[in-house]
């Protein structure tokens, strides 16, 4: 599902950047801030994955791509498992890392900025999850 997510949403990034409204931005806003609200003893997995998934989710709407739009439609519960899973495995960091940078290059209109750090975003968490997992069946 990340090599998925890799392939569709460094490029839809791209196109969000070009085309986010400002009520896009304010929301992408206030889901960031929303998430930072969820501290220690606040945070809960599928709470914090539901955030994380609509941020990525209004990321591929801010494209203003039907098409995109569509097919991330019908998969939206297995990108929402998906991040639940992700959530249990290497918790909520990289999301705090990233979003905000990947939120700053959208609202700059920079598409190549948005892309790469998406990128970063994505193949960081590939890497950190495979490595739980190997950690997990290794105990």
């Amino acid at each position: 599902m990340l090599e998925f997510r890799k392939i569709i949403e460094v490029e839809s990034v791209k196109l969000a950047a070009l085309r986010a409204t400002k009520p896009d931005i304010q929301e992408l806003s206030m889901i960031i801030e929303q998430m930072n609200s969820m501290t220690d003893e606040r945070y809960d997995p599928q709470i914090f994955a539901l955030k994380d998934s609509s941020f990525h989710d209004l990321l591929v709407r801010c494209a203003k791509n039907s098409v995109l739009e569509k097919v991330c439609a019908i998969i939206q519960g297995l990108l929402l498992l998906n991040q639940v899973e992700i959530q249990k495995l290497i918790g909520p960091s990289l999301a705090f890392k990233f979003h905000p940078l990947i939120l700053e290059a959208v609202k700059k209109r920079d598409p190549v900025v948005a892309s790469k750090i998406m990128e970063e975003h994505i193949q960081v968490t590939i890497e950190q999850t495979a490595e739980r997992i190997k950690m997990k069946s290794n105990a």
